[in-house]
């Protein structure tokens, strides 16, 4: 069977969270294999006591096997009102040795509606200037910042015009309990082209319609029809006393590849005769011609 995962557009990366018992360079080396484009790490997630050796390193990771595609720090609510550091020295430390190719910055749940959006933009610039060598920096809303009604609609309208003018990408993390209210369609319509991570997890990316999914198959369908490419980081279901065997790892990561693929190349081809009944130099046919 051909690969489904496409070469170009929406890129499909692996959640670290898939299993917080595997070393960070058993989980490249299964996102390799799997034919994913490289690890989602959330050190955050892990117990305390565990991150240090998590966290991976250039001599860790072979990279023509996998990469760091993204690394999520969270970071607290004082660095939006009262200005403090965004992230701790032993932090700033550890990102040039795990090298990743975005930063995400996971802000407290309830920013949009407490927090200054300014603080949003310091925060952004202070890490900037922290950081030893450029790079992406996004900024993540989960899931307890995404509610249903227009007022939140307007915040995500203005937090996209805010990370325009300051230069920063947004992220959506899904995985969890979200709101039935939430509107998915018109939230990933109004962040526009400034989202550039999705964080999905569930039955919905192994193709298993169950009703507490259907929200997040919604969110998915809405992310995979857009037509600007957008990095998809898939947390496939697993239980708990297989997280801990690489090949069950690999195998879920293998199921929600494909499953989420066959999505994509699904809304390719609908673009592709969207395009072609467009043209206005393709033939038309006449009655009269035989």
């Amino acid at each position: 069977m051909a690969d489904p995962t496409p070469a170009s557009g929406s890129t499909l990366i692996l959640s670290s969270n898939i299993s917080p018992l595997l070393s960070s360079a058993e989980l490249c080396r299964i996102a390799g294999a799997a034919g994913y484009r490289g690890l989602d790490l959330h050190p955050s997630r892990w117990p305390r006591a565990i991150v240090g050796s998590r966290l991976p390193t250039t001599a860790t990771i072979a990279p023509r096997r996998s990469r760091v595609a993204a690394l999520w720090l969270p970071v607290s609510a004082r660095s939006i009102t009262a200005g403090a550091p965004g992230l701790t020295p032993e932090r700033i430390d550890a990102i040039p040795a795990i090298r990743p190719e975005r930063l995400v910055l996971e802000i407290p749940p309830a920013v949009l509606g407490d927090h200054p959006r300014a603080g949003i933009a310091g925060l952004v610039e202070s890490v900037r200037r922290d950081l030893a060598s450029p790079l992406p920096i996004t900024v993540a809303l989960g899931v307890r910042a995404l509610v249903g009604g227009r007022s939140h609609l307007a915040e995500l309208s203005l937090l996209r015009r805010l990370a325009g003018e300051w230069d920063f990408d947004l992220a959506l993390d899904l995985t969890g309990k979200l709101d039935p209210r939430w509107e998915a369609e018109a939230a990933i319509v109004r962040l526009g082209s400034r989202l550039r991570l999705v964080h999905l997890g569930g039955s919905a990316v192994v193709g298993r319609w169950s009703p507490e999914s259907r929200l997040l198959d919604r969110a998915l369908n809405a992310v995979l029809q857009r037509p600007e490419p957008v990095v998809v980081s898939l947390q496939p279901p697993l239980r708990a006393w297989r997280q801990a065997s690489p090949a069950a790892v690999e195998r879920a990561a293998w199921v929600a590849r494909i499953s989420v693929g066959r999505r994509i190349e699904k809304y390719r081809e609908q673009w592709a005769i969207s395009a072609w009944a467009d043209r206005t130099d393709r033939p038309v046919w006449h009655p009269e011609r035989p």
